[in-house]
């Protein structure tokens, strides 16, 4: 489950640790969070940007450990 600040439409788009682009899901109006299916990754830090219909846009860290 990845929080989010804002609650308008926008997207998540999740990094690597090297800066590749792996993963990206659109978020719906009124979501104050989203869950993410991380199994297809592997365990390690990766990086989500949260970039909204507002062009507000939060980067956050994430580690994934099985």
């Amino acid at each position: 489950f990845i929080p989010l600040s804002s609650t308008n439409d926008g997207v998540i788009e999740i990094f690597s640790q090297f800066g590749q682009l792996v993963m990206t899901q659109e978020v719906g109006a009124g979501s104050n969070g989203v869950f993410v299916n991380t199994a297809a990754l592997a365990e390690g830090v990766y990086f989500y940007q949260f970039a909204d219909a507002n062009a507000s846009t939060e980067i956050k860290r994430m580690i994934i450990t099985r």
